[in-house]
């Protein structure tokens, strides 16, 4: 079942008509039968609407289609998101408070032992981390990640990573990279996927943030 024939099957559960969800929403009409995506922004929209849709039922297809509850549970939060259009502002305004609170928030049930982490959603740019067999991270994807490494936090602090894990390094004012992570001496190496993305060497001292990906979550 795609993310459209939930919202379908949602809105026909309430019995509201197509065009009264259009109307609520401000949505196109056509968009639940049309071949586009939906998009987290377009989420976020209809789960302003409808509060009582249970978004972990829409995401993960669990408990009930229906929150009794519509407040967010204690193990949910709000994430600011940035979008992979975002993402060249981010490098740039990272530490600008206005920025960030302008960051579009999606709900996010958090893992009970990581609660009192920093965390991000971001949404994966292009191929890098993808191989020929179209396995691994496809773009648009959504990694709900928790800040590793802080430039500004973690001065004296060093930087440990673990395993085949996904990254999301920031340079300032130049990039935000994802993929696997290594450390060589004074040096992150950064690998990918994809064959046809040589590794990224990228000193320590470029690197303002390192956030663990988590979660991933993806909106067909």
């Amino acid at each position: 079942m795609t993310d459209k024939d939930k919202i379908i099957q949602f809105l026909d559960y309430k019995t509201i008509t197509k065009n009264s969800f259009y109307k609520k929403t401000g949505l196109s009409v056509g968009f639940l039968d049309s071949g586009q995506s939906l998009g987290v922004d377009k989420l976020r929209i209809i789960l302003d609407n409808y509060p009582d849709l249970n978004i972990d039922w829409f995401l993960y297809g669990q408990g009930d289609m229906i929150k009794i509850n519509t407040t967010l549970p204690a193990s949910f939060s709000n994430i600011s998101f940035v979008s992979r259009y975002a993402q060249n502002d981010y490098v740039q305004k990272y530490r600008e408070k206005t920025f960030l609170a302008s960051l579009p928030l999606i709900p996010f049930s958090l893992p009970h032992s990581l609660q009192n982490q920093h965390w991000m959603a971001f949404e994966v740019p292009n191929d890098v981390m993808q191989n020929d067999n179209n396995e691994g991270l496809q773009v648009a994807d959504i990694l709900l990640s928790y800040l590793l490494f802080d430039k500004e936090r973690d001065k004296k602090k060093p930087i440990q990573l673990s395993g085949k894990q996904t990254y999301i390094v920031i340079t300032p004012n130049a990039s935000v990279e994802f993929g696997y992570a290594t450390l060589l001496e004074n040096t992150l190496v950064m690998q990918y996927l994809n064959p046809n993305y040589a590794d990224n060497h990228i000193s320590i001292e470029n690197i303002a943030q390192i956030f663990c990906a988590q979660q991933l979550i993806r909106l067909l």
